[in-house]
């Protein structure tokens, strides 16, 4: 049976020493796995790969281990359910409490470079400051009283 938990959360853990970290170690793990054949459902062989971004193996161990670090992983696993993604690769933008779907699934490079630029000149458009004139409402300021919410 194919189990990506392990990976999954050993990802999650380098997140928790380093997030820039967490992106190489995460390509590195695909390696190990896909090209190497080395399993990652094996804690010793995620710990071993995390040794090489200069990660102490008993902390990562501790880490690796806790339950709070395995609820905060299925806490991803729900969330990402809710979002509606079913596949992978699926690649998404947040921006102001938004979500945009880049793709789901496979994209050229080429097709993903365009979908990226468009959501980018939507949302500048969308952040964009309106302009007013000295008579309009905005440029009064908001119609609220003291306390009230705008």
């Amino acid at each position: 049976v194919y189990d990506t938990e392990h990976a999954a959360k050993a990802i999650y853990v380098m997140r928790s020493f380093d997030e820039t970290k967490a992106w190489q170690y995460y390509f590195k793990l695909q390696g190990m796995f896909y090209r190497d054949g080395i399993d990652p459902t094996q804690v010793a062989n995620l710990i071993e790969l995390a040794r090489e971004f200069d990660v102490d193996a008993e902390e990562f161990q501790l880490r690796y281990s806790d339950e709070n670090i395995r609820q905060a992983l299925y806490n991803e696993f729900a969330q990402v359910m809710e979002w509606g993604v079913s596949g992978f690769p699926t690649v998404l933008y947040w921006i102001e409490n938004k979500l945009y779907y880049l793709s789901r699934g496979y994209m050229p490079e080429p097709q993903m470079f365009e979908r990226i630029q468009s959501v980018l000149e939507h949302t500048a458009e969308m952040r964009a400051p309106k302009a007013t004139t000295p008579d309009s409402d905005a440029a009064q300021g908001p119609a609220c009283g003291p306390g009230e919410d705008c």
